[in-house]
This record gives C-alpha cells, sequence and structure tokens, in this order.
C-alpha cells in the first residue's frame, strides 16, 4: 500500500471518529445552533474523505451509490428512519 493510501484512510477514519463525537455530542446535550454548525462541518470533512477515498482507491460513484441504495432498503425495512413500517 502506497503511504498516501495509508494516510487516506487514517483521515477518513479520524474524520469518521470526529462525526461520531458530534453526534454524541448532539445526543448529550441537545441540537443547538453551535452543534449544528459542527454537524454540518464534520459532515463535509467526512463526504470530502469518502470523495478521496474512491478517488485513492478507484471506487466509483456509482458503486457507492449502490451500496448506499442497499443500505437505505436495510434501513426501511428494519428502522424507522425511512418510510413507513
Amino acid at each position: 500500500m502506497k503511504q498516501t493510501e495509508a494516510e487516506c484512510l487514517v483521515v477518513a477514519s479520524e474524520e469518521c471518529a470526529e462525526l461520531t463525537k458530534e453526534c454524541m455530542k448532539i445526543l448529550r446535550f441537545g441540537m443547538s445552533d453551535e452543534h449544528k454548525k459542527n454537524l454540518i462541518n464534520e459532515m463535509g470533512d467526512v463526504q470530502c474523505m469518502l470523495d478521496l477515498l474512491g478517488d485513492y482507491f478507484n471506487i466509483s460513484s456509482d458503486n457507492i451509490l449502490e451500496a448506499s441504495t442497499t443500505k437505505r432498503e436495510k434501513l426501511k425495512k428494519y428502522s424507522n428512519l425511512i418510510g413507513d413500517k
């Protein structure tokens, strides 16, 4: 593995952890304007790293969309997040 690929994986993991941390803060303390701003920033950071992971590991947006669609279907079946159950 190239050093830049490893770095991309490390930074992506770090950004996911920061998004997790912000989600947990909102669960603990509620959604304030500041928490919402932080959530948006962390979501943007994760999205950036997802894009870079796709670039570095030659994963097409079509592959990602297919995986996302599959996850949405599972969520429809097993959670209350999407649509009616």
